[in-house]
């Protein structure tokens, strides 16, 4: 996700563009997850914490661990 985040910052174009999300509200929700997880993945003087951004462990995820990645991390 981190990776589609920097990338959207660089092209200035929203990460649901990026990722060719055509439907309005999937592409407004990408956005503001995306928005909202860049905002906590940062320190004080803006730079990405890369520790919030690595899985915990080393197995392959789904949306669904994503998710729960996503809130467990916004919670701190």
């Amino acid at each position: 996700m981190a990776q589609i985040i920097m990338m959207a910052k660089e092209y200035r174009e929203k990460p649901s563009s990026l990722m060719d999300i055509e439907d309005p509200f999937t592409a407004y929700c990408f956005d503001e997850v995306c928005y909202m997880y860049y905002g906590k993945a940062l320190d004080d003087k803006g730079r990405l914490k890369w520790n919030l951004i690595s899985w915990e462990d080393k197995k392959k995820g789904n949306n669904e661990d994503l998710i729960n990645f996503i809130v467990k991390t916004s919670r701190k």
